[in-house]
């Protein structure tokens, strides 16, 4: 029109050829129990079995392999790249969607009121057959997780919510030098650290002496043989999961178990014997892990390294730990105050022991300085010579069983993996490998003189694993010396013992009363740690859980309602292809990770905190049920037979003192609980009653020492009576079900 001219053209854009990626895979369901035994049979394994640990070890890994290989060869297949793996999608389903497929080409091609019916109807058919199969795999994921695993099912259940993964480059070359290149890193941090201590240690130090450590009494100088029964038992317990350096797939080796079970225990018992870690086996898969979630992940500082070990490797560690556990857990020497992997204790324990401590200074007219101290790369700068001699002169290990766990830390290697890419192997020096069995348990043997040493300067300390707290009550006109001095000690102690204190992500904190937190924070406003000054901070977070000055907790409740609405909003999401079973178990898992985690500190915590988290779980609830609007969000609740916030914190507070009171452990929780004891025979003396302690402030009411016996003294006695722990709490829960259908 008017002045302007229309221009058509034909442009021809072939489209680009997709991405393909290879992949390789094994069809286990082929092998068969007498295939895989006749395969074994032909070989040297069973034939001439080696004398040594090394040829043994290759000669049970060559024989599985070429077993594998026989019945089972590897395969490759090709995918486009980026494309989602629908792993969930069952046959039915996937005929379902040919079918609807081959209709819909139809009905383009003749455009007939016929084929678009037919089209029509296979498309909700495959709707159907779809979201039928998506309902049975998310089912089949979560039943794969045993009932008292709230790690694995939590993890399987963010995986179900939130499907979006940090996708990496599908360039070999980009992925190999990323490998090299954090690997180099991994290995030069802890050549790094060494180098600073050194450099410390030329300088000067202030100079600490640690209590003698209790003589031991009792000695493990040889390992017991194990036996079928013990290696099938722990390969029953593992999880369908293998590692990149396993030969034989976990589902395999469980499913074989009782064939394979005779070869591992010739191939534990010759290592027991000759104190010899099999070589082959001390190899490291290395993930690297962020730190943090929303960290650059183009800066190699934000990486930690998390060891993948081989399957059998695990196997051999467990039956080592559990010859030792009982000698090492028994031992004096043992950190009191160390709660990390060890029965009986947890993060929920170790913080309801610490807020117990803020809580009784309160009661005393203190204030209590916290520290919380980080170490920098604390499990891989562990000097094995170091950690070999406190096992033997403090925990009575010598031997065989210390030789076997000398040649299982020395000449380890490792390799950082991204996608298809590896790094060359290097050679570990120091550490121990984190994700091992191990690693944990002879962390806390490597750091046990840490509280002999606090303890000897009158301040107080609670360890989980490497989080080390220090704290101390003070007053205004008091000084605060002996934490400066006490941690000027502990640095030192590390520097000895080659590790390194991180100043830049310690953390201090003053909690106590709004009175004694203004009378002090005017005077002391920072604390030196290895010549820093830390500037004091309004709050901290100890494992996982945000402390504020006022002890409030509602920094923490706020992060909790945060995060619970994110998991409900992914949920709400995904509710219409669930079934309500499955449902119940993700919203379940929502509330035992993040609503449940340490509510044992919410007792007596303020209405308004417990209104939030209230609104939270009827959220939930009526999420999972799928109700209107103008549905009742307790007749929800009860209806899962869900406990509302505050009966749940009732209900861990009993569930924890039970425990506390029955088995003893932990100790620093058991010797808070003492029995009521009147004065003159009443008929509350046959009670099974608690002493409640006398306090003066409402703060202190909340402590453990106050919270758990009034809790206790609370239920009625057929519930307290009842002396196993699963029946309690089958009891528990139905007496407080009763209780709040009552106040209702």
């Amino acid at each position: 029109m008017a002045d302007h001219c229309l221009l058509q053209c034909e442009l021809f854009h072939p489209r680009p050829p997709s991405p393909t990626i290879t992949f390789e895979y094994r069809k286990l369901d082929n092998i068969t129990e007498p295939d895989f035994v006749s395969c074994l049979a032909s070989s040297q394994l069973v034939n001439d079995p080696a004398s040594t640990v090394d040829e043994y070890a290759e000669q049970m890994r060559s024989a599985i392999v070429n077993a594998l290989d026989q019945l089972a060869p590897i395969r490759k297949s090709t995918k486009r790249a980026g494309k989602p793996v629908n792993r969930w999608l069952s046959r039915d389903a996937i005929d379902a969607k040919q079918h609807r497929r081959r209709l819909e080409r139809q009905y383009r091609r003749t455009r007939t009121e016929q084929d678009r019916v037919a089209y029509r109807q296979a498309c909700r058919a495959a709707n159907s057959a779809i979201n039928a199969s998506r309902r049975t795999f998310y089912a089949d994921r979560l039943s794969e997780c045993p009932a008292d695993d709230c790690r694995g099912r939590w993890k399987t259940v963010k995986e179900l919510l939130h499907c979006n993964r940090l996708s990496l480059t599908s360039d070999y070359n980009a992925c190999l030098t990323r490998c090299r290149e954090l690997s180099s890193y991994f290995i030069d941090k802890v050549s790094n650290i060494a180098a600073t201590i050194a450099s410390q240690l030329s300088v000067g130090y202030h100079c600490c002496i640690v209590p003698p450590a209790v003589p031991c009494t009792s000695a493990v100088s040889h390992l017991v043989q194990t036996n079928v029964d013990e290696v099938c038992a722990c390969i029953r317990k593992l999880r369908n999961k293998s590692s990149p350096v396993d030969y034989i797939p976990t589902s395999l080796l469980k499913r074989l178990s009782h064939i394979l079970a005779p070869y591992i225990v010739n191939l534990v018992n010759m290592s027991f014997a000759s104190g010899q870690f099999p070589s082959q086996l001390k190899l490291a898969h290395v993930t690297p892990v962020l730190k943090k979630a929303g960290l650059d992940d183009s800066e190699p500082c934000n990486y930690r390294p998390i060891s993948n070990l081989s399957t059998i490797s695990k196997i051999m560690e467990k039956i080592y730990l559990a010859r030792l556990k009982n000698v090492i857990f028994a031992s004096p020497n043992f950190p009191r105050h160390q709660s990390g992997f060890r029965p009986g204790h947890s993060t929920e324990t170790a913080l309801l022991k610490v807020f117990d401590d803020l809580v009784g200074n309160a009661e005393k007219q203190y204030a209590t300085l916290l520290l919380s101290l980080d170490i920098s790369s604390a499990f891989d700068t562990i000097d094995h010579t170091i950690l070999c001699s406190r096992i033997r002169e403090d925990f009575g290990v010598d031997g065989t069983a210390l030789e076997w766990l000398h040649s299982y830390l020395v000449e380890r290697q490792m390799y950082v993996a991204l996608a298809k890419a590896k790094s060359d192997p290097v050679c570990c020096k120091f550490g121990v490998p984190q994700g091992s069995v191990l690693g944990p348990i002879l962390f806390s043997l490597y750091i046990s003189p840490i509280g002999r040493l606090v303890e000897s300067y009158g301040c107080s300390y609670h360890q989980y694993a490497d989080d080390t707290q220090l704290y101390l009550a003070v007053r205004p006109g008091q000084g605060y010396s002996s934490l400066q001095t006490c941690t000027a000690a502990v640095r030192s102690w590390f520097l000895m013992n080659n590790m390194l204190l991180n100043p830049s992500k310690t953390e201090a904190a003053v909690f106590g009363t709004q009175a004694r937190r203004s009378a002090l924070l005017p005077i002391v406003s920072s604390v030196d740690v290895a010549g820093t000054s830390i500037q004091l901070s309004n709050s901290l977070k100890l494992l996982g859980v945000t402390f504020d000055g006022r002890l409030s907790f509602d920094d923490q409740i706020t992060s909790v309602v945060k995060a619970c609405n994110y998991h409900l909003a992914a949920l709400r999401h995904i509710r219409p292809v669930l079934s309500k079973d499955v449902a119940s178990t993700i919203a379940c898992s929502i509330v035992g990770t993040r609503l449940d985690y340490c509510n044992g500190l919410y007792y007596g915590m303020s209405a308004s905190n417990f209104t939030r988290l209230q609104r939270v779980q009827d959220s939930l609830a009526k999420t999972v049920v799928a109700a209107p609007q103008f549905v009742s969000a307790s007749a929800a609740r009860r209806s899962l037979h869900w406990l509302p916030i505050r009966q749940r914190v009732r209900y861990k507070l009993a569930v924890v003192s039970f425990k506390a009171y029955h088995t003893g452990a932990p100790n620093y929780l058991s010797v808070l609980l003492q029995d009521y004891c009147p004065t003159r025979r009443l008929r509350s003396s046959s009670s099974l009653l608690l002493s409640v302690p006398r306090v003066s402030l409402q703060m202190t009411t909340r402590g453990f020492a106050h919270a758990a016996p009034s809790t206790w003294n609370s239920l009625d006695l057929s519930v307290r009576s009842i002396p196993t722990l699963p029946a309690f709490k089958r009891h528990l829960k139905t007496y407080l079900m009763s209780a709040d259908h009552s106040s209702t």
